[in-house]
């Protein structure tokens, strides 16, 4: 199975829907120093040294990528970094989405997404940081630890105001 079979169900970890189904559609394009796997249908690829991943608006840095396939469906998905950086561009091009975390764990039979160590979301809207945040990208969900260490930190920005006119 191709690389980019492998990683096409794995890229849009925190997209919202419509932005997801758009950059599924685009073609994968990955870097990194070293790769290492297996040409079979079940097993492990690892990617590792300063990889990057891009799909459509979807960018990827991090230091080590590892996917896990059963079958040809993938299975796990652990990208670690220091830290890992998720870009992806928000419907209505209403601006950018950055995750960082110094671990993600995609799960996609679960639907679900873990960030740990120092994650720091950041939209339009606002910015979350805390220690720990799970996320089902089916629901929308969020759940955000901050440890012993400190709260978990919201901030919500104020709806933008239109200029007066003239």
């Amino acid at each position: 199975m191709p690389l980019s079979s492998l990683l096409l169900a794995s890229l849009a970890l925190a997209a919202p829907p419509a932005e997801a189904l758009r950059d599924r559609d685009q073609p994968i394009e990955i870097e990194a120093q070293r790769t290492e796997g297996n040409l079979r249908d079940t097993g492990v690829t690892v990617l590792s040294g300063e990889v990057r991943i891009r799909q459509g608006s979807l960018s990827i840095l991090a230091d080590r990528a590892e996917i896990h396939r059963e079958g040809t469906q993938v299975g796990q998905v652990r990208l670690q970094g220091s830290p890992v950086r998720l870009e992806q561009a928000l419907p209505d091009r209403s601006g950018t989405l950055i995750a960082e975390a110094r671990s993600i764990d995609y799960d996609p039979e679960r639907r679900r997404m873990i960030l740990e160590g120092n994650v720091r979301i950041v939209e339009p809207r606002g910015e979350l940081k805390g220690s720990r945040v799970e996320y089902d990208t089916e629901t929308g969900r969020v759940r955000a630890d901050g440890g012993r260490d400190a709260p978990v930190r919201i901030r919500i920005d104020p709806p933008a105001v239109p200029p007066a006119a003239a």
